[in-house]
């Protein structure tokens, strides 16, 4: 299961246009206002920390100033940029991951659309094999609606209490105001992009947990567990991990996305990892 990594972190850009509504289309369709002007940005990064090193806004902690970039919550930002060419062999997949994405975003390729995500703390992966060409650039746009229009309303809500977007959006709550800072409610592509080139399979998470300790300590009962994204027919695959010295190989039937997989085992007498002053921490090495 190795992979290439191809980092798209160059040569973004980013502007702005009014909220028209949750569905619509994206920019240059013709059936919108979207006179965007196109400025520099930084990705990783947000809107409000672009504005302010263009010099379009001051310093949001000085002052009052914070309250001059609540305009940011009202429109849909847009990014751009050029996915550059890419050969891939004929078993091989091409996964657009964004590492985060704040907050309600839609995302095309060449004027398709391929994705939407609305979660700023979980990773958004996108199989874009069909869409890349591979002898010429494909273009990449991504709205970020607003953040005060997007989130779904009800009125009859039994949290009927303002700010209600704050209840229904999935970014972190500091965002709009704590005691120990102003209301700034982010939006922008604040981690990585990459795109992965995979033959068959990602592992997006592989570990052991323990479940339960016996009282005298001589036993306990683990579960290895992974996650791993399939882009290939469904088959069935062999797992092999060692935990420590116990090692363990069990075959599983995979389909197409993300499949889980849970192995229980047990210990005997396990070296326990204790606290300073109880014991010792111990470790134990992981592999698969």
């Amino acid at each position: 299961m190795a992979k290439k990594i191809v980092d798209i972190e160059n040569n973004w850009e980013f502007g702005w246009t009014t909220f028209v509504g949750r569905d619509r289309g994206i920019i240059g369709e013709g059936q919108y206002d979207d006179a965007v002007n196109w400025l520099p940005a930084e990705v990783p990064g947000n809107v409000q920390m672009d504005l302010e090193k263009l010099g379009l806004l001051d310093d949001p902690f000085f002052a009052d100033n914070a309250d001059h970039y609540r305009w940011c919550e009202e429109v849909d930002f847009w990014y751009r940029t050029k996915i550059q060419p890419l050969r891939l062999a004929e078993n091989q997949r091409a996964i657009l991951n964004f590492q985060g994405l704040d907050c309600f975003a839609t995302i095309w390729i060449d004027g398709k659309r391929i994705g939407r995500h609305a979660n700023m703390f979980i990773p958004c992966r996108i199989d874009i094999t069909d869409y890349l060409h591979p002898s010429k650039p494909v273009e990449m746009v991504i709205r970020l609606a607003s953040t005060a229009e997007e989130p779904l309303v009800s009125q009859r809500d039994p949290n009927n209490h303002p700010p209600l977007q704050r209840t229904r959006t999935r970014k972190a709550q500091i965002c709009y105001g704590w005691d120990i800072g102003p209301r700034i409610v982010t939006v922008g592509i604040w981690r990585p992009v990459t795109i992965e080139i995979i033959s068959k399979a990602s592992i997006l998470h592989a570990g052991a947990r323990t479940v339960e300790i016996a009282e005298d300590n001589n036993l306990a009962r683990m579960e290895f567990v992974s996650t791993i994204d399939w882009h290939a027919s469904p088959g069935e695959v062999k797992v092999s991990v060692q935990f420590g010295d116990t090692k363990l190989e069990k075959n599983f039937e995979v389909t197409g996305g993300i499949n889980d997989i849970v192995i229980p085992f047990e210990i005997k007498n396990p070296a326990l990892w204790w606290p300073k002053g109880y014991g010792e921490p111990n470790l134990h090495e992981f592999t698969m």
